[in-house]
């Protein structure tokens, strides 16, 4: 639920930096300059102020993750997991040698979520 909750902080952050740079970056008309020098400057100002911030966000996910996996009962769910992974795909007609070089390629699981 933490993890949950940094990661919906850095989405939030991240979506007002964005419209915020936005807002500073308006098109400009026809044959006009593209930004003043002071709307230039504001782009940058936001930007630096958010490597820190998400620098922040993203130990504190990390330290919050490997906590979870530290945990015993973490790699029992994992194993327990792998293994039901690599019974099914037996059971869905696949050899053991296709089952188990799937299971070795998807690795972690987590760590290929929604890729």
């Amino acid at each position: 639920m933490r993890t949950f909750t940094v990661v919906a902080l850095v989405l939030f952050f991240s979506a007002a930096a964005i419209a915020q740079v936005s807002q500073l970056q308006k098109p400009a008309p026809e044959g006009k300059v593209v930004a003043p020098k002071s709307e230039q400057e504001d782009i940058g100002s936001v930007m630096e102020q958010m490597g820190p911030m998400m620098q922040n966000m993203m130990e504190v996910m990390y330290a919050s993750m490997f906590r979870v996996l530290a945990k015993p009962e973490t790699a029992s769910q994992l194993a327990s997991f792998t293994r039901n992974y690599y019974d099914e795909l037996i059971k869905k007609g696949f050899t053991k040698e296709e089952a188990f070089k799937i299971v070795v390629g998807m690795g972690f699981p987590a760590a290929k979520m929604g890729q």
